[in-house]
């Protein structure tokens, strides 16, 4: 509920002026430049540059590199002042130079200087604004979209546009690529949602120069609210202890008051600190007819015992049901209740530093809790060096709200004072100690020659087109030159001079300035100040003007500069705020604000000619759903505000006030708040710093004191108020058209439409027909053109409006079967009393209940004038789809109808013929009716790659697995993987048998390679091949027996520089079958020819079936197919490298996420030669860190030998680590041979490891609790290391044997995830069971799956200044880690179809810098990640799939390429049950997934 203020656009523009001496300027020439210290990608950049005493003008040249590539120069000629203009190219980010040169070429005449510094190249150059139709949509409705992309300075930017929108599944819905702007720089795109989308939270996301900006939409089922609904409460308690008043207001978008029922629930709940405190509920029930008014009695809601610095507010839900039976709810807790009745803070534009030898001066807002001036408050404002050293003590009464101080003096030597601002009483009344005092740190700046310049603030906000009149106080002489500038969004903006005659002839009053002879950092007590000496010097008032101008709004910085004899700079700056406002005037008018529904209107809308103006008109109740969800000034400029460098150290952010009930406390005061100690005083540079310039120079001197410490004031006042704005209902005349009418179009979105304003009127009429809908519209205008840039129009609404008419209120959809009564009412807003006959039809498919056969049904009311009357029908429906129902009302002035009701008995059809009607209404509604039953979902998963190499695994067993060879075969490329003896035979059978030729690759342990006769034969010809095979990678050869000649050899291709084996022999059988097999101690893994050399297309079939007990009509069947099954893939990775630090478990905190980051942008080729070699560098100084810590047996522990010994969990933590670094670095193979060594010794007889050594941090363990789960995480580490001694095998087994054996025992899915995944490595034929416990355990809902200890969602509840409570963070952060390791599972398994809604979840998981909630499950979903990544990566994906069905109804092919892998491409099936053929061909791998959605009895 915190306010934004201008100070979060912190946009700052900066003046700076300089001065120099007559006698000085004679001697030496001199340049300053000052630039923009960040540069960004596509703007034009302007760089300052001043010559001093120029005797002839100079030509200057300026130029950006990055790394020693010069991206950008320019050049300009200047005479004393002026600006150089430097176009940046896009595309560009990271440290560049910026060079500069004054005659380069050594003109006659001009000044001659080079220098160059480093600047900040930032890759956003634009600000993108993403504007949609509505903020909620329904099914089957289209999302219109506008997006408009400009410069800082508002320009258009007519570059390449690409979009796309996520469902709230994460998938890519629809895309756009390389769009085109419609007129001046805006883009247009459009998409239908389907008949069911998923419901939630969508996303759209653009892409402009290589920067994604996002906005999201909600689709739902949904009812347009079709009145206001707003609570009026007290702007704050005055006291706790009396009750206030609070309004309640209810009208129709139309205008109309509602006449109901209403019900008030309010309470009392805390904020901040307090928020766990809640209070006692209240419940107020009452009628309403427009408003209604109830009493606020906070005394009866307030938590219990709660504490003198209590903050909460009151919190009231207000529910209305209307006599025509629709209900809205709105909430509010804007009232804010606290015991301390005013709070006080610093005002903005308080200073945070001082200057000796001139008055500080200060400002206090004195507010009460909402925001409003207090005022008759005293304030007590203290200014202290330390708590006993006090230089001014004065009481204030506030005035406006405000209370004003001024210290005359401070002395020289302080380097920093405390201020304590403390309000004492209140309208005369002393007050308690619940009120706490705020606190601000100034300091001083520091000038050798003590003289500084002051910039005044001035008294009122600036507007654009007036000049500013800036007032400077110095305590030196005023006779100087100013040299300013006016920087803006990152941008100089103006450049100006102002001689020193003129600067003179400002002067001000002369005053008195003292200065503080004593340099000690003791002081005397104020009382004494004046017994010690003084010095008086001369100090003067000047005046600068400038003209405002649109750029520099709305927050402006001003630097103060001016140079001395000596060559000191004597600096200062300052914000000052700029009223915003858009060059380009747009706005939008309508003919008429008032209209009968049909009627004819006219939009003009005007704007600078030759633009684009955008018009959009809603109807008003989309406002009501959701307020502001349109394009605003404020959200304009505040995403300008990024394009500000300015720091804003002088600004307290309001939202970053904090507030502790702590701080009363004299002792600890300090030290809660400001825990640390900085050099703190500011010198001349710090002027260009804090306004966002660099500076270069030849002749000012800019550094006086070397600071070094860091720079963190900040004020701390008391908690912040909040507002609440109400809006209010627009007031209607009545009138007597009756209307024949048929009204039957009620659109949400009326006009959606871009004009081309004309170039010589700046005017666009656009025509249009009022819709049916009885309401108020609202139109909104966007503006943009390439000389004013963007503009904003004033929102306008319109109110149509009848004064007779009739309204179903209808749900979003009806149950088939069930009866429904729907409420109809008849609105008389006609001068005199009604009598109104109805008459209700509706078509086949729908009944009336108690009038069988009736397809009409007439009812006859009497309504008073301004009054609704409700009636209702019941209706049954029968058939699914839209129906459509028909009211028709005719209303006749009957006075004596409303005094003696309906007994008149004038029914007769001759009486009518006779009467006039005074209304007429025709109105027809839509519903949609749905089936009945309990809804059920089914998906079915198919993961295929129809060109995909087959894939054979062979155990440690010397036995063939034949595979028959496709009929032309002669040669085969085959990728091995296995430590050795990899064995291949070439038979006419599928079995053994003596005519088959054997050819072993590798055999006696990886030495020789041989082809012999037969299995076992004597070898005919064999070659010595040392390391031929390897067990980390695919190695490939190629076998070929081509006109009787056998021949092997490496790579893809057969070549006679390849060949390892060649055997000429008389091979005397067919060969129609080959085999494959290993043995002797290794498993093995070969890829051979791919399945459609053997087939010419991929096909699948599969039936879709339904449940018996399904409810008919109501089965629905879509077919969904991606390519890209990398799911979304996670960016940013890069923010987590880190440099390891710290003891042997902080250090490997840092150092394995660096090893996971690296694998997972390897793997998922995201990998940049820069981020590589930033991140190998941290690993090696992290490695070597490490060893410091391992103990010399070899286990690694916190504190290495310190600890009494070593770490079971570290040590595998360390060994996985490591190995899994290998790629990157240097990796001592003794090491990991140790660790391994040391593990293996202290494994258990039943084969578990036992939990050794002690974890200092359990988040760095992760959920490993148990024998059976650290066992299996050894094990892993084990595996992932690589097993090659015979120790190490049977340390294995023994291990393999222990998890099996305990399979059964995991009951927790942490256990039964970390098992799965070990056995699964261990290949162990319990594997697939563990798989199957561990799927029974899976959380799967809006299709994604996880796993919980809790067997339930975690919803995080949101943290308090940033630390959320111990549990929360470690049950999250097992459930990712949990996840990943199921994820490991299914992805050695080669599950691509199960593991893609495991991935979704897990990249949702992510917190803000990119990683997950703890370094152990940042690792483990990191690596489960890229291994996924490994597994789904598809180069090129060029697929065409072909779906069909059985029932011969359905039939569509899908296109999968390069453009659109990313999209899930989606058909609809027209009936099921049916059969379903796949058919595929092409390269590359697809997801295919149906989704069946049905009703169940």
């Amino acid at each position: 509920m915190l306010r934004l203020s201008l100070t979060a656009f912190s946009l700052s523009w900066t003046l700076l002026i300089c001065n120099v001496s007559r006698s000085y300027a004679q001697e030496r020439q001199g340049y300053l430049v000052a630039a923009p210290s960040v540069f960004r990608a596509g703007v034009e950049e302007s760089v300052s540059i001043t010559i001093f005493n120029a005797r002839a003008e100079t030509r200057v040249q300026v130029q950006l590199s990055v790394k020693g590539q010069t991206v950008a120069h320019s050049h300009s000629s200047v005479l004393d002042k002026g600006t150089v203009k430097l176009k940046v190219p896009s595309g560009l980010r990271g440290q560049a130079h910026l060079k500069v040169w004054g005659n380069r070429h050594l003109a006659e005449g001009g000044y001659i200087f080079h220098n160059y510094t480093t600047v900040t190249v930032e890759s956003k150059g634009t600000a993108v604004f993403i504007q949609t139709d509505k903020p909620i949509y329904k099914p089957k409705h289209k999302v219109l979209i506008n997006v408009y992309t400009v410069t800082p300075d508002l320009r258009p930017v007519n570059d390449k546009i690409e979009a796309y929108v996520l469902d709230p599944r994460g998938s890519r819905m629809v895309q756009w690529k390389s769009l085109k702007s419609v007129c001046c720089g805006v883009v247009n795109m459009s998409f239908p949602l389907s008949d069911q989308p998923v419901f939630g939270e969508w996303f759209i996301f653009v892409e402009v120069q290589g920067h994604t900006y996002n906005k999201s939409f909600e689709v739902q089922k949904y009812v347009m609210p079709k009145f206001e609904l707003v609570i009026d409460p007290p702007r704050y308690i005055r006291d706790l202890n009396s009750c206030e008043r609070a309004t309640v207001r209810a009208r129709y978008t139309f205008g109309k008051p509602v006449t109901g029922k209403l019900t008030v629930n309010m309470t009392v709940n805390g904020v901040g600190y307090y928020r766990h405190e809640m209070g006692h509920p209240v419940i107020k029930n009452m009628e309403i007819k427009g408003s209604a008014n109830f009493s606020l009695c906070v005394k009866d809601m307030m938590p219990l015992d709660v504490a003198d610095h209590f903050r909460g507010t009151v919190s009231i839900w207000a529910s209305v049901t209307s006599i025509d039976g629709s209900r809205q709810t709105t909430f509010d807790d804007s009232t804010p209740v606290h015991k301390q009745l005013i709070d006080i803070k610093y005002s903005k534009d308080t200073r945070k530093q001082f200057k000796p030898g001139l008055p500080y001066k200060g400002k206090i807002e004195v507010t009460y809790p909402d925001g409003s001036p207090a005022d008759e408050v005293r304030v007590r404002v203290k200014a202290e060096l330390t708590p006993k050293d006090n230089v001014y003590t004065s009481e204030l009464i506030s005035k406006d709200g405000q209370a004003t101080f001024e210290i005359p003096s401070i002395p020289t030597a302080a380097q920093y004072v405390w201020l304590e601002t403390k309000v004492t009483s209140i309208d005369g009344k002393t007050v308690g100690d619940q009120y706490l005092p705020s606190y601000l740190s100034i300091s001083s700046w520091y000038s050798p020659s003590r003289c500084h310049i002051q910039i005044q603030s001035p008294s009122i906000t600036l507007k654009v087109g007036q000049e500013a009149e800036v007032a400077l106080k110095s305590t030196c002489p005023c006779n100087f030159t100013l040299h300013y500038e006016v920087a803006s969004r990152g941008n100089i903006i103006l450049s100006g001079q102002q001689p020193a005659n003129l600067t003179a002839s400002h002067r001000g009053k002369r005053a008195t300035v003292t200065f503080d002879k004593n340099i000690h950092t003791t002081h005397l007590p104020p009382s004494a100040s004046g017994s010690s000496s003084q010095v008086e010097m001369d100090s003067c008032v000047t005046y600068l003007r400038f003209p405002v101008s649109h750029s520099m709004a709305p927050l402006s910085r001003l630097l103060v500069y001016y140079v001395r004899e000596n060559g000191e700079g004597v600096t200062d700056s300052l914000q000052i705020p700029i009223q915003p406002d858009f060059e380009n005037q747009v706005s939008v008018s309508l003919s008429t604000n008032e209209s009968m529904p049909g009627d004819p209107v006219t939009l003009r809308v005007r704007g600078e000619k030759g633009s684009c103006v955008c018009v959009a008109t809603v109807d008003k109740s989309l406002y009501l759903l959701k307020p502001d969800f349109q394009l605003s000034p404020d959200k304009v400029f505040k995403e300008l505000a990024d394009f500000d460098v300015s720091d804003a150290f002088g600004i307290p952010k309001d939202d970053g006030h904090f507030w502790w009930p702590g701080l009363s406390s004299k002792r600890r005061r300090r030290s809660s708040v400001f825990p640390w100690h900085w050099d703190i005083t500011k010198d001349a540079r710090f002027a260009f710093t804090e306004s966002g310039l660099v500076v270069m120079t030849d002749m000012v001197s800019l550094n006086h004191r070397q600071s070094g410490g860091m720079y963190t004031d900040e004020a701390v006042p008391a908690f912040q108020p909040h507002t609440s704005t109400l809006v209010a209902a627009m007031h209607s005349r009545p009138t007597t058209r009756a209307e024949k009418r048929r009204r039957t179009f009620f659109p949400e979105t009326w006009v959606w439409h871009c004009l081309n304003v004309s170039s010589e009127t700046g005017e666009a009429d656009l025509r249009l027909d009022v819709p049916d809908s009885i309401t108020s519209w609202v139109t909104e205008a966007v503006g943009l053109s390439e000389e004013k840039g963007l503009g904003l129009a004033k929102r306008v609404e319109l109110r149509t409006f009848k004064p007779f008419f009739v309204d179903f209120t209808l749900p979003y959809s009806l149950i088939r079967g069930e009866q429904t009564k729907v409420p109809l009412t008849v609105y008389n807003y006609l001068p005199t009393c009604s009598e109104v006959h109805v008459k209700v039809s509706v078509p086949k498919g729908i009944k009336f209940v108690g009038h069988p056969g009736k397809h009409h049904l007439t009812r006859k009311k009497c309504v008073a004038p301004g009054e609704a009357t409700p009636t209702s029908i019941v209706l049954s429906f029968t058939e699914l789809g839209s129906a459509n129902i028909t009211a028709r009302a005719i209303a006749y002035s009957e006075p004596s109808c409303c005094s003696d009701g309906l007994q008149t008995g004038k029914t007769g059809n001759d009486v009518d013929e006779r009467r006039t009607p005074t209304g007429l209404d025709y109105v027809r509604r839509t519903v949609l009716v749905e089936p009945e039953g309990l809804p059920r979902e089914y998906t079915y998963s198919v993961f295929f790659c129809p060109n995909e190499r087959i894939h054979i695994s062979t155990p440690n067993k010397y036995e063939y697995q034949y595979v028959k060879k496709p009929a032309k075969m002669n040669q085969f490329q085959v990728a091995v993987k296995t430590h050795n003896d990899a064995h291949f035979a070439l038979s006419a059978s599928p079995h053994d048998s003596a005519e088959m030729l054997e050819i072993v690759l590798g055999g006696r342990q990886n030495t020789r390679s041989w082809i012999s006769l037969g299995k076992m034969g004597e070898p005919l010809v064999s070659a010595s091949t040392p390391g031929i095979l390897s067990w980390d990678e695919f190695r490939s050869f190629w076998i070929s027996w081509k006109g009787g000649v056998v021949q092997v050899g490496h790579g893809l291709h057969p070549s006679n520089e390849s060949v390892i084996l060649h055997w000429a022999g008389q091979f005397p059988g067919q060969v129609r079958h080959i085999g494959f097999s290993t043995g002797w101690g290794s498993v093995g893994e070969f890829k051979i020819w791919r399945k459609e050399d053997s087939d010419e297309n991929h096909n699948e079939a599969f039936t879709l079936g339904v449940p018996h007990n399904m409810v008919p009509g109501s089965e629905r069947a879509t077919a969904f197919m991606i390519g890209d099954v990398m799911g979304p893939t996670l960016n940013n990775l890069d923010k987590l490298l880190r440099l390891p630090f710290g003891c042997g478990e902080q250090n490997m905190i840092h150092f394995a996420p660096n090893v996971f980051v690296l694998k997972y942008l390897q793997k998922t080729r995201q990998l940049s030669p820069e981020v590589e070699n930033e991140a190998t560098d941290y690993l090696l100084q992290g490695y070597q860190r490490q060893l410091t810590y391992k103990r010399q047996d070899g286990s690694y522990s916190a504190f290495g030998e310190r600890d009494s010994s070593g770490s079971m969990w570290l040590t595998a933590f360390v060994l996985k680590s490591f190995a899994q670094s290998r790629g990157f670095i240097f990796i001592d193979p003794e090491e990991l041979r140790a660790a391994k060594s040391w593990l293996i010794k202290h494994q258990r007889d039943d084969g578990s490891f036992p939990a050794m050594g002690r974890i200092l941090n359990k988040d760095l363990q992760g959920g490993i609790h148990g024998k059976v789960s650290l066992t299996a995480y050894v094990v892993a580490a084990l595996l992932e290391t690589g097993i090659t001694t015979e120790e190490e095998k049977v340390a294995v087994a023994k291990a393999k044997d222990f998890l099996e054996s305990n399979t059964y025992s995991a009951d927790d899915p942490y256990t039964t995830a970390l098992s799965a995944y070990a056995l699964a490595l261990l290949r162990s034929p319990y594997a697939p069971l563990a798989l199957r416990r561990l799927n029974h355990m899976a959380i799967t809902q809006d299709g994604l799956t996880h796993w919980s200890l809790t067997g339930s969602t975690m919803t995080d509840e949101d943290t308090f200044m940033g630390f959320s409570d111990g549990l929360s963070q470690s049950v999250v952060s097992a459930e990712v880690e949990m996840t990943a390791y199921g994820l490991l599972t299914y992805t050695l398994l080669g599950d691509v179809a199960s593991a893609l809604p495991v991935v979704k979840w897990l990249s949702q998981q992510r917190n803000a810098l990119g990683g997950f909630s703890s370094t152990q499950d940042t690792c483990v979903a990191l690596q489960a990640l890229s291994e996924y990544a490994i597994l789904s990566y598809v180069g090129g994906v060029n697929l065409t799939i072909s779906l069909a069905s059985t029932n011969l109804d359905f039939q569509e092919t899908f296109e999968l390429n390069r453009d659109n892998k990313k999209l899930l491409q989606s058909a609809k099936i027209p009936s099921i049950p049916t059969g379903l053929f796949v058919s595929a061909k092409g390269e590359g791998c697809c997801l295919m997934q149906i989704r069946c959605v049905l009703q169940r009895t």
